[in-house]
């Protein structure tokens, strides 16, 4: 199967999901009043994705194509090519989504890249069902949100004591089907625009907590699955005062898990709390950061152009203190490419030939960049 357009994205979200905004229940996101920029704002990314097809689109190596995040990197020419497909499709919205379909997707490539990560004593089936779903989204192009973090009621206790823990996402049982979770997780970013729902590890379990060490996706159709959104933005200004929140809002959610049923099909991890918080460990960084890094990049560069711009706009292009902060994003900006330049030049194979980036210099950006982003949003407001 080859990518889709915008148009066959959006009936794929024409389903029986349970999409809840403002206590009320959503019966169809494609036509609520209120999604209706982000269904173009998120439309938009695919036919992007089309209309720059020979950054963003790649062979499948059986006759078909995919898109370039389904790649699993098998070289640092891989790598290279991937770099100029997601940076392209950062280009989209100027940084600004930070969970378009290609960031998921990227887990899931690297995921299905290190069989041997996954394939240990006992979980021989949750390894073969992971390569398979990796393949299958791949083929159908679909869209993925994931959530990672546990909600906590009580801050004082950690996530899996007390009241924490009846609120944890956790395995209740089995069933013919597969096995019976219940729970809640929490940043859910695109959730109601998502074709399934990926839970994977985000934050260390410890190591007695079988039921809680799941990895599984599901559809947003799954019966007991409820996505709570939180206020949606943008949706009652002109977009010219607010162009990217009118388009680009990705959407928070709260997923609550009420007795869902997930296949045994769907399940790729299933009570290993050892292999749950190893599996992170060996290259999701080195993989997943490149396309993190990539975006960052492409926002600082927006955010360059767009401060030169208002200084030229304005006549103070000139004026030492504005030259000043226009060289500090600069200088944020090269320093990011110098970064993604590094940690790509000394890229290697991790294991099962698959090649991800060097992770030293991503993990000195990953704690970095957030400090960086809202300085420029500063000096955006001081010019």
């Amino acid at each position: 199967m080859t990518t889709r357009t915008g148009e066959q994205y959006a009936r794929g979200l024409k389903d029986s999901r349970e999409v809840w905004l403002g206590g009320e229940r959503i019966e169809d996101v494609t036509t609520h009043p209120a999604f209706a920029g982000s269904l173009r704002g998120m439309s938009g990314y695919f036919d992007w994705q089309q209309q720059h097809a020979e950054h963003c689109i790649v062979d499948d190596g059986n006759g078909g194509k995919i898109g370039i995040s389904h790649l699993i990197p098998r070289s640092r020419s891989d790598l290279d090519r991937r770099h100029r497909g997601l940076k392209q499709l950062a280009r989209y919205s100027m940084g600004m989504l930070g969970r378009t379909p290609d960031y998921v997707n990227l887990t899931f490539a690297g995921f299905a890249g290190q069989p041997t990560l996954w394939n240990v004593e006992g979980n021989e089936a949750g390894a073969e069902n992971l390569a398979a779903f990796q393949k299958a989204i791949a083929e159908k192009d679909l869209s993925l949100t994931h959530t990672i973090i546990h909600p906590q009621l009580d801050g004082r206790l950690a996530p899996y004591e007390g009241d924490n823990r009846e609120f944890a996402l956790r395995k209740i049982g089995e069933c013919e089907e597969g096995i019976i979770v219940r729970g809640a997780r929490i940043l859910a970013t695109l959730g109601p625009f998502a074709d399934e729902l990926a839970v994977y590890p985000g934050q260390p379990i410890p190591k007695d907590a079988n039921d809680a060490a799941l990895v599984f996706s599901i559809p947003l159709s799954t019966p007991g699955l409820k996505i709570l959104c939180r206020d949606h933005y943008g949706t009652t200004v002109d977009p010219c005062d607010k162009p990217f929140s009118s388009f680009f809002d990705e959407q928070d959610a709260f997923v609550i898990f009420d007795d869902v049923v997930v296949p045994r099909d769907r399940v790729f991890l299933d009570g290993d709390p050892l292999l749950y918080n190893r599996v992170m460990s060996k290259g999701w960084t080195g993989n997943i950061m490149q396309q993190t890094c990539l975006r960052a990049l492409v926002k600082l560069e927006f955010a360059y152009e767009l401060c030169t711009r208002l200084a030229q706009a304005t006549g103070q292009d000139r004026r030492p203190d504005v030259m000043q902060k226009l060289g500090e994003i600069w200088t944020y900006s090269e320093l990011t490419r110098s970064a993604i330049r590094a940690a790509e030049a000394d890229a290697y194979d991790y294991g099962d030939g698959t090649w991800f980036c060097d992770e030293r210099p991503f993990r000195a950006m990953r704690p970095t960049l957030p400090g960086w982003m809202p300085r420029v949003n500063e000096i955006i407001k001081l010019i």
